[in-house]
């Protein structure tokens, strides 16, 4: 199994909570995950935040431009 970096977990991160990540992609960005603690508070915070979205867009009706302005902006946060 390679060694990921900061930036491709990042990368990564996106990817499984879109559910496009490999089974081997996911070990990986599992094993970075678990021993760095910046990435794994990144992690959480990206999984909470998606969890409030949906839940505030099945209580109001969010305008699509608004949904991809947000995804544009934590892509580069």
């Amino acid at each position: 199994m390679k060694t990921i970096s900061c930036s491709e977990s990042v990368k990564r991160i996106f990817e499984l909570l879109q559910g496009k990540l490999r089974s081997t992609e996911k070990k990986e960005l599992d094993n970075h995950v678990r021993f760095c603690k910046d990435c794994c508070n990144r992690i959480e915070f990206e999984k909470t935040l998606k969890e409030k979205l949906q839940n505030v867009s099945k209580q109001t009706k969010v305008p699509n431009t608004l949904e991809k302005r947000i995804a544009r902006l934590l892509r580069t946060f």
